[in-house]
């Protein structure tokens, strides 16, 4: 087969301003044709397939010669940029696939998928050429597929709230596609589009799609080694929860810019990605592990579940949100009190004394062992003899909501604490009464030490 090269990108050379076409008959001797040419001078075959798309160049050279994508323009649309899908065989199976992912398109519209109208799916001809070919015409989408985007080394890590709306529009075009009985089965980052305007994904190669009685009842197509289908599918047997595992292996490799293949797997099948992906939530880390279950009755059993799943993480991540906001609040509060008592203090220093008399004579000093901060709540200021146990109990409650991925610190089921001056007790029971590691009692104790630079004693306590 010829070699179609590019002669330019058409968003950054107006059409109009070419000189050339392409002709696409894989005999072509001379395929760079004149774009006032209707047939090709070389060999004979039409310039316009359908009689009104012409080809400008090669969208993205194949590596599988049988079927090739082109930027076309429709003639009897102002030129309007279209993109052509063309298959060149005698093979049966692959003619089937390319019918298929056709027909799917042309009947389904629904956002999320490339368009295609009514008439899109058309044969070609070529003179002294016995292989058929078969033309796709769909809408040109500006943007790159992610395994582009994962190739930019400056978009990784996809953070992850990008991650939780890319998710979650990927699950909105599955539910659509599952809810008509089918499902897409070569998931991958190379087969998601992302549009630049709107910023929004499209699902592309509808090729392998297959309906799910289908899938009951035929031999199916495995796509082996792209290191992103479920092993029951790559045993033939396929399910609609195949998507998924595709679906969650797609998101190790753009949460960690690693292939999912590269990184090891315990006795259980579970995939060693977290360190790489440290950026995110406990809770997100784990729907991912979910979709990527190996049983594929342990993965989530439709979309609904993940979007109900992914709503909740969120809830739960704008929570944490506002008790960080909230934190902060509290510590510019704590520091304008402190500061504000220091001030009245240096004033009452500086203030002149009044000289002695019989009447005003000052009273033997008294030594205090408690230092006055111990008892002036950080939030409000106010005067309290158990402030600081009150203020030590909430700064560990707010670290526990706030960090959830430390699962020692999860363990904590009671939590009191109780002052004498400025020593603290704290009293903690473990979840199965497990006893309290000495990690632990280290980090409440420098936790509570970095917020209460005036403690002196704390004890870690197990409660009974």
């Amino acid at each position: 087969m010829a070699s179609f090269n590019s002669f330019g990108d058409p968003e950054q050379q107006n059409y109009n301003n070419k000189e050339y076409c392409l002709c696409i008959n894989p005999n072509c001797q001379n395929p760079q044709r004149s774009k006032d040419e209707s047939r090709c001078q070389s060999c004979g075959a039409s310039l316009l397939l359908n009689d009104k798309y012409r080809i400008i160049n090669v969208l993205k050279e194949s590596k599988n010669q049988q079927c090739q994508l082109y930027n076309a323009v429709d003639i009897s649309n102002q030129n309007q940029l279209k993109v052509i899908k063309v298959l060149y065989t005698h093979n049966p199976e692959a003619l089937s696939r390319f019918n298929k992912g056709a027909d799917f398109l042309i009947n389904h519209r629904f956002p999320g998928l490339p368009k295609v109208r009514k008439g899109g799916y058309f044969h070609i001809d070529f003179p002294k050429n016995l292989t058929p070919a078969y033309g796709l015409v769909m809408e040109k989408i500006d943007g790159k597929n992610l395994q582009e985007w994962l190739s930019n080394k400056t978009n990784l890590p996809l953070t992850q709230q990008k991650a939780i709306q890319w998710l979650e529009q990927l699950v909105t075009i599955l539910s659509r596609l599952h809810q008509q009985q089918f499902y897409h089965q070569n998931i991958k980052p190379s087969h998601i589009m992302l549009r630049n305007q709107p910023e929004e994904l499209i699902l592309i190669d509808l090729d392998s799609v297959t309906t799910i009685t289908q899938a009951s009842t035929t031999t199916n197509l495995t796509i082996i080694g792209s290191g992103y289908q479920a092993p029951e599918q790559e045993a033939g047997n396929p399910v609609p929860q195949s998507d998924f595992y595709a679906l969650g292996r797609t998101f190790v490799h753009l949460l960690t810019g690693t292939h999912p293949h590269k990184f090891s797997r315990d006795d259980a099948g579970i995939l060693h990605w977290r360190n790489s992906a440290k950026h995110i939530s406990k809770n997100f880390a784990d729907l991912i592990d979910r979709l990527m279950e190996l049983d594929y009755q342990k993965r989530p059993q439709n979309t609904a579940e993940i979007l109900q799943t992914l709503e909740e993480i969120k809830q739960d991540l704008e929570r944490q949100t506002h008790i960080k906001q909230w934190l902060s609040f509290k510590k510019a509060v704590g520091m304008i009190v402190i500061l504000s008592v220091a001030w009245l203090g240096y004033m009452a220093i500086k203030s002149p004394n009044r000289p002695p008399t019989p009447g005003n004579q000052p009273s033997p000093a008294t030594t205090s062992t408690s230092n006055p901060k111990c008892k002036i709540r950080k939030e409000t200021g106010t005067t309290d003899d158990s402030a600081l146990a009150w203020d030590a109990r909430q700064i560990l409650q707010d670290y526990k909501v706030v960090n959830s991925q430390d699962l020692e610190f999860q363990q904590i089921q009671d939590l009191k604490v109780t002052q004498f001056n400025c020593d603290l007790n704290i009293y903690i029971r473990l979840a199965n009464n497990n006893a309290i590691s000495s990690s632990l009692k280290n980090k409440i104790t420098e936790i509570l030490k970095k917020n209460f630079d005036y403690v002196e004693t704390i004890r870690v306590i197990q409660a009974q």
